[in-house]
């Protein structure tokens, strides 16, 4: 499979901002492939996956995003987006885990309900983060408006590590 060298590569949500509301959140495993299909599946940051009907693709709203995805759902609609940064690029697995956590607080204000975990897959280091609570979108610039805060979101992201040095 090909990775960008120590490629982190942050599926910002499998359910990003789910509008949960205290409910089911579904979950899709992903059928990774080392090589592209033919006419199917999606490429981005070396990966191919093949995305499960009824997932909307949708122009990346940054330059910073390589995928992006619209996941509907009864309370919502959910984002999956996938970032690729290279060697040094993008802060460690940990200071993007304290960001998003950073970004959501409990119902009543203080910190959010939250869950970190680490495994290895295909020998890459996965750092697992979920989050519940007031998400509250973190401004990039600033000269960039703000976000009002959004209640009863989840984030569940994937931090994977890895490739060739």
């Amino acid at each position: 499979m090909t990775r960008n060298s120590m490629a982190v590569v942050v599926v910002a949500a499998l359910g990003f901002l789910w509008a949960c509301g205290g409910k089911h959140l579904s979950l899709h495993r992903l059928n990774l492939a080392a090589q592209p299909a033919t006419g199917v599946g999606t490429l981005a940051a070396g990966l191919v996956f093949t995305v499960p009907e009824g997932w909307q693709k949708r122009a990346p709203s940054s330059s910073m995003r390589l995928a992006e995805y619209g996941l509907p759902g009864s309370g919502g609609e959910a984002e999956l987006t996938v970032f690729s940064f290279g060697r040094g690029e993008g802060g460690d697995a940990a200071a993007n885990v304290n960001r998003w956590i950073g970004q959501f607080t409990a119902p009543g204000g203080g910190a959010a309900e939250h869950a970190t975990r680490k495994m290895e897959a295909d020998g890459l280091s996965v750092t697992i983060v979920e989050a519940t609570g007031t998400y509250t979108p973190t401004a990039m610039g600033p000269m960039a408006p703000r976000s009002e805060p959004r209640p009863d979101q989840r984030l569940f992201g994937l931090i994977v590590e890895g490739g060739p040095a």
